[in-house]
C-alpha cells in the first residue's frame, strides 16, 4: 500500500493505490480491511523510528529537531478538524484559502560527526493532527442576586 501511495497517479485513494501496484484484477478485500475499524496508533508507528534515530546519536551530540505544519486538502464539510486554511502555494500578495486539515510533523536531524560540513538527514519521528482551537463563547454577566 505504501508503494502504491507513492506511485499512484491522481487522487490517492485505496483503489488508486491498488491499481498502481498492479492489483487491479485481484481481490481487494484485505486492502480495504486494513483501513476499516479503529484508527491507527501513530505513537506506536513512530516509536521504532525514534528509537533507531536516537541510537545513531553519540552521547555528546545535540538532538536537533524540525517542526513543520502541513495542510491536507479535504472536500467534506463534516470531516473532523477541517477549516478554511491559507493555501501554501498562494502568492504573498493574494491569499487563497482551501478547506483542509492541519497536521504537524516533527523530524530529527542526523548528520555525520566526522565531517561538520556534511548535509544532515531529517527523519520524521512524529505526525499529529492539530485542528484549530474553537473560540470560546462569551459568558453572560450576572448581577448580584440574579440566577441563570
Amino acid at each position: 500500500m505504501a508503494h502504491g501511495l507513492l506511485s499512484c497517479i491522481g487522487t490517492a485513494t485505496i483503489t488508486g493505490m491498488l491499481k498502481a501496484v498492479g492489483r487491479k484484477f485481484m481481490d481487494w478485500t484485505a486492502a480495504y480491511q486494513v483501513f476499516w475499524g479503529s484508527k491507527m496508533n501513530t505513537d506506536k508507528l513512530f516509536e521504532v523510528v525514534t528509537k533507531v534515530c536516537l541510537e545513531q546519536l553519540s552521547p555528546s551530540q545535540l538532538i536537533v529537531a524540525q517542526m513543520d505544519f502541513s495542510v491536507l486538502r479535504k472536500f467534506g464539510k463534516t470531516i473532523h478538524g477541517t477549516a478554511w486554511r491559507r493555501a501554501p502555494l498562494s502568492p504573498a500578495f493574494h491569499t487563497n484559502f482551501i478547506w483542509a486539515q492541519r497536521f504537524i510533523q516533527i523530524s530529527l536531524s542526523l548528520h555525520d560527526l566526522t565531517d561538520l560540513n556534511s548535509q544532515s538527514r531529517a527523519i520524521p519521528v512524529d505526525f499529529h493532527h492539530s485542528p484549530s482551537v474553537k473560540k470560546l463563547q462569551k459568558m453572560p454577566v450576572l448581577k448580584i442576586g440574579q440566577h441563570l
